[in-house]
């Protein structure tokens, strides 16, 4: 599955719970059990026949892997896209850690919001926190999007700035060289953001610190390389 985006098919056969299981030791995974009855818990907030939206900011934007309706821009204020916790799953490994994406207060962050339909809310849900919740770094949470059909709720994924693997203020050149060198069975860290901001600017998303860190990765990757060829 090396270099291989996530796919329904991935998420529903247990690969990825899977991995995360011979990471237990560092890990919490989350168990069917857990899953199952969290994804009710929002069903519950909802009515039977009322759709659900999810506002997407990372990998869900390119890759969202689900069955949906329609999908539309959408702005979330008060928080703000940070690669702020760490992984030894899929873009990193325990000897060189990777960082990945998640929302955290400040600021606001322009992203895609899915609809997905009343009758496949149920299924798609499950796939959603399996995607999202194996090992939880994440708080799911009901959050208000500006749209264009106005101010809507969305369910999306903030960061628990309690999980151990938050990596708060982290050293700036310690944050380039991981995500510049880590690798894990998706892929290398860096390729992740180098997606993100191609396909932010595909939607004319702008994201100063997004493009930024975009530069800085590449250029430590440059001189890395010129170091080698010396």
């Amino acid at each position: 599955m090396a270099d291989e985006p996530i796919t329904r098919e991935s998420i529903l056969d247990g690969q990825i719970q899977a991995l995360a299981e011979t990471r237990s030791h560092r890990l919490r995974v989350m168990t069917d059990d857990e899953r199952i009855e969290m994804v009710q818990s929002f069903l519950d907030d909802m009515g039977e026949e009322e759709s659900v939206l999810v506002f997407a900011y990372g990998s869900l934007i390119w890759n969202p892997a689900l069955h949906f309706t329609r999908h539309f821009p959408g702005t979330l204020l008060g928080y703000q896209r940070r690669f702020c916790f760490w992984t030894i799953l899929g873009r990193g490994c325990e000897d060189n850690p990777g960082l990945m994406l998640g929302l955290e207060p400040g600021g606001d962050c322009a992203g895609l919001v899915y609809e997905i339909s009343a009758e496949r809310k149920n299924g798609e849900l499950d796939i959603l926190f399996r995607r999202e919740m194996v090992s939880y770094a994440y708080i799911p949470t009901w959050v208000d999007v500006e749209s264009p059909q106005g101010v809507v709720k969305a369910l999306t994924f903030v960061m628990d700035p309690d999980s151990d693997r938050h990596c708060g203020e982290i050293d700036p050149a310690k944050r380039i060289k991981h995500m510049a060198t880590a690798r894990g069975y998706l892929g290398n860290n860096s390729d992740y953001l180098f997606d993100l901001v191609e396909n932010l600017k595909r939607l004319n998303i702008s994201d100063p610190h997004m493009e930024q860190l975009d530069e800085q990765v590449k250029l430590y990757q440059s001189a890395q390389t010129a170091n080698v060829s010396d």
